[in-house]
């Protein structure tokens, strides 16, 4: 991946604030430290939390610095209002790749999180949506109306569409509904835009509770200052 102009300004050394006080990090008496150290210091930034790392690593991929799976999790965060719950990082053969500037390489990357009921009802009922979302385990249950009047009751499921989560309907009669009805149940959903390369490539249902997981592009980025706020805008979508 081609250096950015803003890469080649920055110092090619990175430096942190150092913790008050120090929180232990596994693996900080090992060959992998400057690695499990940077994710962990970076994913923090990012987060604008306290993360839990964990990883695993072959003999012989320690003895090349290189992490086989190292996860990154925090309890909660929010997505345009949303709580999404139980987020999960996690990134395959993480790696410093020593140069003038050195990069942080790694991949495949994914991230799995989890959203409930009562999450999905206070942002609905926040951002004054038309809009019921009921989680159950073969889909989710779409319908509209002003309380307990409700129409359209549509099953459906979540898709990627461009960078955007939306919702497809699962049942062939919901393309048959009134257009002024159909728009309000299926389609993208008001939440910011996934990164650039975002995949769909699990979704787990369960009654009140839904689970997803998506794959991001492989990590490579110089190792310099300005590696917390670019890692921030590519999972913010910018």
């Amino acid at each position: 991946m081609p250096r950015s102009m803003e890469e080649d300004h920055e110092e090619p050394d990175i430096e942190f604030d150092d913790e008050d006080p120090p929180r232990p990090l596994p693996g900080a008496e090992s060959a992998l430290a400057p690695v499990l150290w940077l994710v962990d210091r970076v994913a923090t930034r990012v987060f604008n939390q306290s993360t839990t790392l964990r990883w695993t690593a072959k003999p012989g991929a320690a003895l090349r610095a290189e992490v086989e799976v190292i996860t990154v999790g925090v309890p909660a965060m929010r997505m345009a209002g949303l709580r999404v719950e139980r987020v999960v990082g996690r990134v395959e053969r993480a790696r410093i790749q020593p140069g003038l500037i050195p990069r942080l390489k790694g991949g495949p990357v994914s991230v799995k999180a989890t959203v409930t009921q009562d999450s999905v009802d206070r942002w609905i009922g926040s951002a004054n949506l038309p809009l019921r979302l009921e989680l159950t385990d073969e889909g989710i249950l779409s319908s509209t109306g002003i309380g307990s009047l409700r129409v359209g009751h549509v099953l459906t499921e979540l898709e990627v569409g461009g960078r955007w989560l939306r919702l497809r309907p699962r049942q062939v009669a919901a393309r048959e509904l009134p257009a002024s009805i159909r728009q309000f149940l299926v389609g993208n959903l008001p939440l910011p835009p996934l990164p650039a390369g975002a995949r769909l490539i699990h979704v787990a249902h369960a009654p009140g509770e839904l689970a997803v997981r998506v794959a991001l592009d492989d990590i490579d980025e110089a190792i310099t200052p300005g590696l917390p706020g670019r890692m921030q805008r590519r999972l913010a979508g910018r």
